[in-house]
């Protein structure tokens, strides 16, 4: 019942969730975990996390 679009960046969400805690990523900015995900932009990272998860990347991670 989703688009093409949004059934792979929930892939990519989900996998940014997966790698929150990972050390190989505490380098990174959500931005840059969300490029390393495979999205290219800040706003479509953004959008499909909040369609996702229903928060925004930084609430995400503030929660757990």
């Amino acid at each position: 019942g989703v688009n093409f679009n949004h059934f792979v960046n929930s892939y990519r969400v989900n996998y940014v969730i997966e790698n929150f805690d990972n050390p190989e990523w505490s380098h990174l900015s959500l931005d840059g975990m969300g490029q390393q995900a495979g999205f290219r932009s800040r706003s479509t990272f953004l959008k499909s996390f909040k369609k996702v998860t229903g928060k925004t990347p930084s609430e995400y991670k503030k929660q757990l």
